[in-house]
């Protein structure tokens, strides 16, 4: 089970990094998903090249090589705008005063 795992996870990190789509959740996850040894195996590449000396398991995305993340496109999250806390704002109060004008029991 364990090897048919490592081979799948492998096989679509190969992808995203041919494609130049790795980006931080790809990344987190093979580490999470494959042992060291096979994570080893997938960034030696980028030790023969001169990269960063360290142990696998503190690399960082920024570690990688450009051409892994060429084709990411990161959204930044939005941000609530005014109007929109206005609207809520206005519906709270309409549903305050509606309660207010109800008849006692």
């Amino acid at each position: 089970f364990g090897n048919v795992r490592n081979k799948m996870a492998s096989d679509i990190f190969i992808k995203c990094r041919e494609e130049g789509l790795v980006n931080g959740l790809v990344f987190d996850e093979i580490r999470r998903a494959v042992p060291g040894r096979v994570m080893a195996e997938l960034l030696t590449e980028t030790m023969h090249s001169g990269r960063r000396k360290k142990p696998f398991k503190d690399w960082m995305l920024r570690d990688l090589p450009r051409s892994w993340k060429a084709n990411v496109v990161e959204r930044k999250p939005k941000k609530k705008n005014a109007s929109t806390k206005k609207n809520k704002n206005k519906k709270n109060t309409t549903n305050n005063k509606a309660e207010e004008n109800k008849p006692a029991p």
